[in-house]
This record gives C-alpha cells, structure tokens and sequence, in this order.
C-alpha cells in the first residue's frame, strides 16, 4: 500500500468524481499512439530514447486489419472476447499511477496487441475469398474458413506483396532500434547501478568494519554489497544494514543513498551513492 499511495493518484480523500475523470484522462493518456509508437517510456531505465516506440509500426499495422476483423466478424467468439476485454484491462495499471506510459506497468498490453496480430496475418495469408464481406453475422465456421479471413475481391499476390512490404519495414525499424540500443545503451550506467562498484571498492578498501550500508532516497542499495561480496567471496558478515532512522557508529565507514549527511567525512561519491565516515 505505501508503494501504491507514492505512485498513485487515487485517494480516498478526494471526490469518487474527480479520481474517475483522472483515472479516464491517463487511461487515454496511456493507450496513447505516440506513446506506443514514436516515443516509448520515456524513463530512460526502461525505454532508450531515439530508438522509436515501444512498438514497432509494421507490426501495429497488421494489429489495426486483426481489430477490425475480430469485432467485425470474431466478438461472438469468447476468446477474442477475451482478448478485447484483456487489451484494455492491460492499460489499468498504468492508469492508475501517475507516470505516463510506464513501460514495466503497461507490459501485458503489446501481448494483447500481439494476440490480435494473429488475425491480421491470417487475412494477408488467405488462400480463399472469406466471410469478411458477408453479410451473415454468425462466426467462421470451420478452422479453414477462420484462416480464410481476406476479402475475395483483394487478389491473394497484393496481399502477399503488402505483407512483405510491412515485414521489410519491420526488419529495417529493428535494424534501427538494435543500432541505437548498442550504440547509447551502455551509456545508461546511472540507471543500472553501475557506479555502485566504484563505491563499494572505496568502502572495502577501509580498514574499518563491519561497513553500514544506508539506504535513503535512491533506493535500497544495500543489496548490491552483498552481491559484489558474495561474488569475490568476501564474507557478508563484514557488512551491517542499517535500519530505517539508526545511525551508523562514530567513524565508522558507509555505503548510503541518502541525500542528507551532517557532519559526515565524505571518502568519495559515485553517482547518487555517497561513502562516508559517520560523525
């Protein structure tokens, strides 16, 4: 719940009214196409930026023709029912906090977009005219005639050269994204906590133990000196967490993430993450 009340926007506070015309804004916000196809997260941690979105255009094309054939010919099918129903619960968890188009909070909604790709490639792939030009109502029939979803006057050599086209586009928008990511990616070292080792290796060439580790406003740190000590088979035990509002002993040597350190003797700074002798 702490978790949920430092992300949200919902509260128990403010008028039933006014959480629901905030949830229905980022609820629109979040299935934005800019967002999903030109921009992406735009927390670099979790989406590069100038890599393009978090989906690629060709394939969202072939999703738009498997929307449009499911609620056209496919909504009395209870999967795709399904399907509709989960691409738009998808988008619940973002939209109920306040960080738009958070890729780790939206992560189920491109599985749903990919789900209704199926359709699309189906139509593309047809070899007989179909039932999406009829004007019966009742579902596809038989396996072969949900397979057989591409309109009858569309010859099957256009539809076949229109997906190549989009498939083309695909390789070259990954292409893209694959050239940017090894090219800028390793430079995120801030969001992966790479800087930590610089400050543990400060921290264990003291002579002092055991070293404190801190955690303040960057986050739980602490756990990285236990990796890095289990990994050069270090004892742990050199190594004392501080709870939440305790101070470490006079002189003795610290890992923290916190902001805010009176009096302390800083030994060096990597990043957010300070090591220090305590006061």
């Amino acid at each position: 719940m702490k978790r949920f009340i430092e992300t949200s926007y919902l509260r128990t506070t403010i008028p039933l009214g006014d959480n629901l015309n905030r949830f229905i804004d980022r609820f629109l916000e979040d299935q934005s196409l800019i967002g999903l196809l030109l921009t992406g997260d735009l927390h670099s941690r979790h989406h590069l930026q100038g890599s393009g979105g978090a989906f690629f255009y060709s394939i969202f094309a072939i999703v738009v023709i498997g929307f449009v054939i499911v609620v056209a010919r496919r909504r009395n099918d209870p999967w795709w029912r399904f399907v509709l129903y989960g691409l738009a619960a998808a988008i619940v968890p973002g939209a109920i906090t306040t960080w738009p188009t958070h890729a780790l909070r939206l992560l189920a909604w491109p599985v749903f977009l990919l789900l209704l790709a199926v359709p699309g490639l189906e139509w593309f792939l047809a070899r007989k005219p179909n039932l999406l030009a009829s004007s019966s109502a009742e579902p596809a029939k038989t396996d072969e005639d949900r397979r057989s979803t591409a309109e009858s006057f569309v010859p099957r050599p256009v539809l076949l050269s229109l997906l190549a086209i989009l498939l083309g586009f695909c390789a070259v928008e990954t292409y893209w994204f694959q050239t940017v990511y090894r090219r800028e990616g390793p430079k995120r070292e801030g969001e992966f906590d790479v800087d930590y080792k610089k400050a543990y290796d400060a921290a264990v060439s003291q002579s002092s133990r055991p070293i404190y580790l801190e955690d303040g406003r960057w986050g739980p740190g602490y756990i990285h000196a236990l990796w890095y000590a289990t990994l050069e088979k270090r004892p742990t035990s050199e190594f004392t967490y501080l709870p939440s509002g305790s101070k470490a002993p006079s002189g003795a040597v610290v890992i923290s993430t916190s902001d805010v350190c009176e009096g302390c003797e800083t030994i060096t700074r990597a990043y957010v993450y300070h090591v220090y002798r305590a006061p």
